[in-house]
């Protein structure tokens, strides 16, 4: 079991599988991206990870930075999926605003659902993508969605049903994490060829242009962005704290190092919450003053941390194999997981909402979740 385990973190990490593999049938095939294959990496690895993320069910043995303290779980073990909107892809990403969950679906490009109500929701609307839509991330009205071949589409969202594209920008490579902050846009993109933050100036979407490049060093999965600071998870160094005041002079002022394969990343107040993968966990990092960033405490999860979204005083972790975990995460120094649920394959990421939790999930669709 402890192999298989491994063997899909493996996947988790290194995004080996093809849009068009992990696409179910549909209409139209909205992308003719190729597989990525890392070097190194046996064939038989990549078959049995994508094996089971195709055809198995697991059981383990928002990004807002500070979420609405009003939030509170009476019964942890009361959480219970209440409704799944099978996706025509693989959910690899979302995000909540106004009653619609956007979902980067890989094959399926970006998948528009109506949430409200939660139990009857169901998909209004689709954006194609060029390659495999990997990540996306909301800011007034516009989704920006980052696909595999270092595309980002930035869309118009008002109103959801009648989305559309209104401009495209490139990256040198795969878009793995957005965030936008003032009028900017932090891409962060990796893979075996190249891997950085790029900077976008996106506050007039028709003139997007790049106004700086960073190189990480390794594979860069996710980003945050405050105060003047960007925060960057990668690979091999584990997370990147960025000075971006002004984003044309971003540099790296400190590096933190984790023990495991830093994934995605969420702000609470004065810390930085990062999910480590397979054996690796959650890390709580302090970051007041960021030029210091520390780890000041660690929790392990049954699965695979891939992504994490805060909400009160709880972080909820798209744990991979382990589903959905819910950490209390107030104080920080008493953090411990208090709840959780499985998921119907293996959990990518989380966003939370009005009491619900939208698990996005490799083989299931868009999974939510009663919190309460």
């Amino acid at each position: 079991m402890r192999l298989v385990i491994l063997l899909f973190a493996l996947l988790a990490v290194y995004r080996l599988d093809s849009c068009a593999s992990l696409a179910r049938p549909r209409a139209q095939d909205v992308t003719s991206a190729p597989a990525s294959v890392v070097e190194g990496v046996h064939d038989e690895i990549r078959a049995t990870a994508m094996e089971l993320c195709q055809k198995s069910q697991y059981a383990a043995d928002p990004d807002s930075s500070m979420g609405s303290g009003a939030l509170l779980i009476e019964n942890p073990s009361s959480l219970a999926i209440t409704h799944t909107v099978q996706t025509p892809g693989s959910a690899r990403s979302v995000r909540v605003e106004k009653g619609y969950a956007y979902v980067a679906d890989w094959g399926g490009g970006l998948q528009i659902i109506d949430i409200d109500p939660p139990e009857s929701a169901h998909i209004v609307a689709a954006i194609e993508t060029e390659g495999c839509g990997r990540t996306v991330t909301l800011a007034d009205d516009i989704a920006y969605v980052g696909d595999r071949n270092g595309n980002l589409y930035i869309v118009d969202i008002d109103p959801p049903e009648s989305a559309r594209i209104i401009t495209r920008a490139a990256v040198p490579d795969s878009i793995e994490g957005i965030a936008i902050a003032d009028g900017y846009a932090y891409v962060a993109y990796g893979s075996i060829h190249a891997s950085g933050l790029e900077i976008l100036y996106v506050r007039e979407p028709r003139l997007t242009k790049k106004v700086a490049s960073v190189d990480t060093g390794s594979y860069t999965h996710d980003v945050v962005v405050s105060e003047g600071y960007a925060y960057v998870t990668s690979y091999y160094a584990g997370l990147h704290v960025l000075n971006v005041d002004p984003p044309e002079s971003a540099r790296i002022v400190r590096t933190v190092a984790t023990p495991g394969i830093p994934d995605g990343i969420a702000l609470w107040g004065r810390y930085v919450y990062v999910a480590d993968g397979y054996d690796g966990g959650v890390h709580i990092v302090y970051i007041d003053p960021p030029e210091s960033a520390h780890i000041v405490k660690s929790i392990i999860t049954p699965g695979g941390a891939l992504d994490l979204s805060i909400a009160g005083r709880y972080a909820f972790v798209a744990d991979l194999v382990g589903g959905l975990q819910v950490i209390e995460i107030a104080p920080p120094e008493n953090t411990a997981i208090i709840g959780g649920v499985d998921t119907d394959g293996p959990a990518w990421d989380v966003a939370v909402s009005d009491g619900f939790a939208y698990v996005a999930t490799c083989d299931s669709g868009l999974q939510i979740v009663r919190l309460w």
